[in-house]
C-alpha cells in the first residue's frame, strides 16, 4: 500500500528513482540531523517556534515526512506538492522534469486521488509514527546501558538471542511513561501535542519494560507490543481492580496489525514470502538474514493480510506454523483463506518437520541452528492442497468406505478452488486407493463442484487492475481498466488476454456478468457483485467528505471562489439561489430540473468557474463543456454519463434553428431518461443525471418562453481581469481556486439546502428580455396586452400630440383605458399592431395569431347596425 493511498505505479515508480533527500535540496529546505530524522523548518512556511517543527524520516524503505505544527505529511510526492502548491500528478510531472527521469507519464493519465479525509488520517499516522520512532530510538539504546540490563539478559540468557544480531532487530527498553515524557520532550519538544494524544498504557499499564514495534507494511509504526522479562510473565492488578498471573504480553491502544508483522522489511519485489506465527520469530530469522520472513501472531491469517501481498503481487506463501495443538489446523485454515481469496499458491512446512521436541522455528534454531533451518525452509515446502490431503487420508481408519467416501468429497471440494491442473492430477495420483477415476474423469468431477461466480471468486477477479467481464447491455465481452478508469467495451476474447498477460493476469475461464450503468448516488465500489452491476460513475475525492455542524462563512473561508461567483453571479439574492442549487446536487448528486444560463461579455470567469470548481467537484470525466454545433447535432453521445454539460457560446441568429432544439433542451434538463443517438449505433435510452448549464455572450441565447419553469438567467458582471484580486496575479488567483476547492466542497456540504427552491426559477430583467426577445410580433404584441403594460404602448407608439397637418398622431389607437379594461375594439388593436411594427396586417391574420396566445374575439350583435367585434383577454 502507498503511502497516501494507492494511486498507481506512476507514484511508486517516481519515489523508487529519486532520493527525499535530493528532493528536499532541490526545494531549497534548510535540514539539519537529528538522531535518524533531518528537521528543520516547514516548507510551507508557516511561523515556528522551535524552528525543528518539520521532520523527515529517512530510516525506512518508504521515507516520508510530517509537520508537526501545521500537521502536514506524506512521501515524497506530497512534499513537492505542499511545497509547490501543485496537485500530486503535477509535482510527479515537476520531479519526472528535474531529476530528467525517463517515465512515460501519459500511460498514467488516471488515478484515484486520496480523499481530504484519508490524507487527515494519514497525516495523524505519521505524527504518532514519528514520534513513536523516536521512543524506539532511545529505547534501543538503553537496552544496552544499566537502565536495560534487566530486559537484555532475558533476550541473550533466556531467548538464547545473539547480542549482534539483537543489534539488528528492533527490539527495545521500553522506559516507564514518565520517563518517556521526560526524554522525548527535552529532545524534541515539537511533539508534544502529538505525545499528549497518543496513548502508550494498555490494559496492563506501566509493567513492561520490553517491547518491539509493529509496522506497516509501508514502515509505519502503528504501535508497541510489549514483553515481560519474567519468561513465566508477571502478576499484577489491572485498573478494573482484577487480578493477573503469569501476563507476558501487552500492547498500546489502538495498535493496527492489516498488514502481516515484518512485511515492511521484505523486498517489494520478493515474490515467496515465509510466514511463521511468532512476532519475535520473524525479528529474529530477519536479523540472521532470512529477508522473506513474515508473521501472523497467534496463527491466524487474515483477508485483509492477503490485500498486502496481492498489492506486491506476492505468488507464493510458504505457511510454517508452529508444532503445537493448534498448529496444523490454523495451517490448514491458512491454506484455504489463500485458496479461497487470492491468485496466490500455498505452500506449507509441515510442523512435525520441527521435530518432536521443537514446536516451533525458534526452537528449531537453537538446538539444530541457522543453516539446518534454512534447508528446512528451501527443501521442505510442499503444495498446501497436498499437504491436507495427505492428512486426511492419515485419518481414514481401516478401510471404512464412508470414511473414504466423506475424505473423497472433501478432496474434491478442495481442488474445486485449484486452477492448477498439474495439482489436480497430483492429488488424483496421491489418493487412488480411494479415486479410480481417469484423469479426465477426475478433472471432469472437480470442475463440476465448481461455483464459478461465488462472491469471493468473482470480488477476487474484480480487485485486479484489470478486470474482463460479460457486459449484459450489449452482450459483449469487455474490460476495466483500473489504472485509467476506463471501461472498453466489444473487445475480442484475444485481445483481453494479451492485456491481461502484460500484467501477469490470467483470463478466467468463464467470465462473471454484470450489467453496466452510470449510478451517481452510490459511492459504494465500482463492482457490485450482489447485484451484478458495474458503476460507470468514479466518485471525487470531495464526495467522501462527511457533513458536520460547522458554520461555514463563505466568503472568508473560500475568498476566491466567493469573488468569482459573485463577478459571475453579481446580484446577492441570484447568488443564494445559485449556492442552493449546487449544494443540492454536490450532496445527492442528482439531477435537478432547472438549469442556470450565464449571459455577459467575455472574460467574466464563465469557462474558469466550469475548469477549476465545477470539473474537480464532480470529476472531470463526468463533465463536459460541449459548443452550440452539438446542440443542434442529431448526435447526443456526449450526454452519456456525464452528471454536468455546459453549453458554450450558444447562439444563433437563425429564429428557425433556434426553435428547433426548443424541444430538446426541454428534454435534457427535465427529463429523468433521454434517447441516446450516436453515428452507427442503433438508439437507446438512458437514466439522465446531467445537470445543465448555458454559457453565452449572445442577447437571446435560447428561447425562453411565457410561463417557463425551467431557466435561471443571470447577467454576469464585467471581464474577471478588472477584479482586482485576480488583475494582480491571475495565476495565483486560480491556485487559490483549487487550494479552496476542499472547504468549497465542506461548504456546498454543510449548506443548510432547501430541496424545493432547487425547482424553482428566479424572474429577473435578464430574463423578461430573453422571453420578449424570444417572441414573434404577435407573441409579443398579446403579452403586452394581457399584461396591460401601459408603458411599452407609449413607448412605441407615435408621440403623443399633433402632427405637421395638425392632426393627432394616435388617432384610432389603442389607449390607455381601453388597455386596463381588458376588452378593445378589434379595429383599434389592428391599428395599434400595424402602427407598432411599421407594416400590414390583415385582421384575419392578426385574429389566427392572437387566439394562439389566448386572445380571443368577443362578437356584439345589434339590431339596427353592424356587429362589433372585440379582442378581449
Amino acid at each position: 500500500m502507498d503511502l497516501i493511498t494507492n494511486r498507481g505505479d506512476i507514484f511508486r515508480e517516481v519515489r523508487s528513482r529519486v532520493n527525499i533527500i535530493d528532493i528536499a535540496s532541490r526545494l531549497q529546505i534548510n535540514l539539519t540531523k537529528q538522531g535518524s530524522d533531518l528537521i528543520g523548518e516547514c516548507p510551507v512556511g508557516h511561523a515556528s517556534k522551535s524552528k525543528k517543527s518539520f521532520h523527515i524520516v529517512t530510516s525506512q524503505r518508504e521515507p516520508y515526512f510530517h509537520c508537526f505544527s501545521c500537521g502536514l505529511g506524506g512521501d515524497a510526492i506530497r512534499l513537492v506538492s505542499i511545497t509547490k502548491r501543485i496537485s500530486d500528478l503535477e509535482a510527479a510531472k515537476w520531479l519526472i522534469d528535474e531529476f530528467k527521469l525517463k517515465i512515460d507519464i501519459s500511460q498514467h493519465r488516471n488515478y484515484p486521488k486520496p480523499t481530504p479525509e484519508e490524507i487527515r488520517l494519514k497525516a495523524e499516522l505519521i505524527s504518532r509514527s514519528i514520534f513513536l520512532e523516536k521512543i524506539v530510538e532511545i529505547g534501543r539504546q538503553k537496552l544496552y546501558e544499566e537502565e536495560g540490563k534487566e530486559a537484555l539478559q532475558y533476550l541473550v540468557k533466556d531467548r538464547g538471542y545473539d547480542e549482534d544480531a539483537l543489534k539488528r532487530t528492533e527490539w527495545f527498553y521500553l522506559p516507564t511513561l514518565a520517563s518517556i515524557k521526560e526524554d522525548v520532550v527535552t529532545q524534541y519538544p515539537e511533539m508534544k501535542d502529538t505525545m499528549g494524544k497518543s496513548k502508550l498504557l494498555g490494559y496492563f499499564g506501566d509493567h513492561f519494560r520490553l517491547a518491539f514495534p509493529y509496522r506497516s507494511a509501508e514502515g509505519l509504526i502503528t504501535g508497541f507490543l510489549k514483553r515481560a522479562t519474567d519468561p513465566k510473565g508477571i502478576s499484577l492488578k489491572t485498573f478494573d481492580k482484577k487480578e493477573h498471573d503469569n501476563v507476558r504480553w501487552d500492547s498500546t491502544p489502538g495498535l493496527k496489525k492489516d498488514d502481516l508483522f515484518g512485511l515492511d522489511k521484505i523486498n517489494v519485489s520478493a515474490d515467496t514470502i515465509i510466514v511463521v506465527e511468532g512476532y519475535p520469530d520473524a525479528i529474529y530469522l530477519q536479523a540472521l538474514g532470512m529477508k522473506n520472513i513474515a508473521a501472523v501472531g497467534q496463527g491466524k491469517l487474515g483477508k485483509k493480510h492477503l490485500d498486502g501481498l496481492r498489492n506486491r503481487k506476492v505468488k507464493n506463501i510458504i505457511v510454517a506454523f508452529d508444532n503445537d495443538d493448534v498448529g496444523p489446523g490454523n495451517t490448514q485454515e491458512a491454506v484455504k483463506l489463500i485458496l479461497e481469496n487470492s491468485n496466490i499458491s500455498p505452500y506449507v512446512i509441515d510442523p512435525i518437520k520441527y521435530g518432536d521436541k521443537h514446536k516451533d522455528p525458534d526452537e528449531y534454531l537453537k538446538a539444530n541452528g541457522l543453516d539446518a533451518l534454512r534447508d528446512i525452509f528451501n527443501k521442505e515446502p510442499e503444495h498446501g492442497v497436498i499437504w491436507i490431503v495427505k492428512g486426511l487420508l492419515r485419518n481414514i481408519v481401516g478401510d471404512n468406505p464412508l470414511e473414504k467416501k466423506k475424505a473423497k468429497d472433501e478432496i474434491i471440494e478442495l481442488l474445486a478452488k485449484v486452477s492448477d491442473e498439474s495439482v489436480i492430477e497430483e492429488v488424483r495420483l496421491e489418493i487412488s486407493s480411494i479415486a479410480d477415476e481417469t484423469k479426465a474423469a477426475f478433472l471432469k468431477l472437480v470442475k463440476s463442484k465448481r461455483k464459478v461466480d461465488t462472491e469471493a471468486s468473482v470480488r477476487q477477479l474484480t480487485e485486479q487492475p484489470i478486470v474482463p467481464f460479460l457486459d449484459m447491455n450489449s452482450n459483449t465481452r469487455c474490460y476495466y481498466n483500473r489504472m485509467e478508469d476506463k471501461l472498453n467495451l466489444g473487445v475480442e476474447e484475444n485481445f483481453i488476454e494479451e492485456v491481461m498477460l502484460n500484467y501477469d493476469l490470467f483470463a478466467p475461464k468463464k467470465y462473471p456478468a454484470f450489467k453496466v450503468e452510470f449510478n451517481p448516488t452510490d459511492l459504494k465500489e465500482k463492482f457490485d457483485i450482489k447485484n451484478k452491476c458495474f458503476n460507470l460513475f468514479t466518485p471525487t475525492e470531495y464526495m467522501y467528505l462527511i457533513k458536520t455542524s460547522e458554520k461555514i462563512e463563505f466568503s472568508t473561508a473560500c475568498p476566491r471562489t466567493f469573488e468569482l461567483l459573485k463577478n459571475l453571479i453579481p446580484e446577492d439574492n441570484e447568488r443564494v439561489h445559485f449556492i442552493n442549487w449546487l449544494s443540492y446536487i454536490f450532496t445527492t448528486r442528482k439531477k435537478a430540473r432547472t438549469s442556470w444560463v450565464f449571459k455577459g461579455a467575455p472574460g467574466s470567469g464563465k469557462n474558469l468557474f466550469f475548469d477549476h470548481l465545477i470539473k474537480p467537484l464532480f470529476g472531470s470525466n463526468q463533465t463536459m463543456v460541449v459548443d452550440d454545433d452539438r446542440l443542434q447535432s442529431d448526435f447526443n453521445g456526449f450526454m452519456m454519463n456525464k452528471l454536468f454539460v455546459a453549453f458554450n457560446e450558444v447562439a444563433n441568429d437563425e429564429t428557425k434553428s433556434k426553435r428547433s432544439v426548443k424541444s430538446k433542451i426541454k428534454a435534457l434538463i427535465t427529463d429523468n431518461k433521454i434517447i441516446i443517438n450516436e453515428k452507427h449505433v442503433k438508439i437507446y435510452e438512458i437514466d439522465n443525471f446531467a445537470n445543465i448549464l448555458f454559457f453565452s455572450n449572445e442577447e437571446i441565447p435560447i428561447l425562453i418562453e411565457e410561463g417557463d419553469r425551467r431557466f435561471n438567467v443571470v447577467q454576469t458582471g464585467d471581464r474577471l481581469k478588472d477584479v482586482n484580486s485576480f488583475k494582480v496575479n491571475p495565476e495565483i488567483f486560480i491556485k487559490s481556486l483549487e487550494d479552496e476547492l476542499p472547504k468549497f466542497a465542506q461548504f456546498l456540504l454543510n449548506y443548510n439546502c432547501d430541496e424545493y427552491v432547487v425547482d424553482e426559477v428566479i424572474e429577473n430583467n435578464a430574463k423578461q428580455q430573453i422571453k420578449e426577445l424570444s417572441m414573434n410580433r404577435f407573441e409579443l404584441f398579446a403579452y403586452k396586452l394581457k399584461a396591460k403594460n401601459w408603458k411599452w404602448f407609449d413607448e412605441n407608439y407615435p408621440k403623443a400630440g399633433d402632427n405637421f397637418f395638425g392632426k393627432d398622431n394616435r388617432k384610432g389607437l389603442m389607449t390607455k383605458s381601453e388597455l386596463l379594461s381588458g376588452k378593445i375594439l378589434r379595429e383599434k388593436v389592428l391599428n395599434s399592431y400595424n402602427v407598432i411594427n411599421d407594416g400590414w396586417t390583415s385582421i384575419t391574420k392578426l385574429t389566427r395569431q392572437f387566439k394562439l396566445c389566448g386572445v380571443l374575439v368577443e362578437r356584439k350583435k345589434h339590431n339596427n347596425s353592424p356587429d362589433e367585434y372585440f379582442y378581449k383577454w
